[in-house]
């Protein structure tokens, strides 16, 4: 198996990592239902498909 550590891979895990933060985050503000939970969740939403976009054109871009 290769271990070895590409700048794609680098990309991937760090979104993974990004998301399920911000996942944990949004969970966490419903949990303690703050006024600024309604911003977080929105945020969240946002960043949910704007973080895989980017992260999709960064990995197309080192590939060339």
């Amino acid at each position: 198996m290769n271990s070895k550590w590409t700048p794609k891979r680098i990309v991937a895990v760090i979104a993974i990592v990004l998301l399920v933060g911000l996942y944990v985050l949004t969970l966490i503000a419903a949990l303690l239902s703050t006024s600024e939970s309604s911003a977080l969740f929105r945020v969240s939403l946002v960043l949910t498909v704007v973080i895989p976009v980017l992260s999709y054109l960064i990995i197309r871009f080192l590939s060339r």
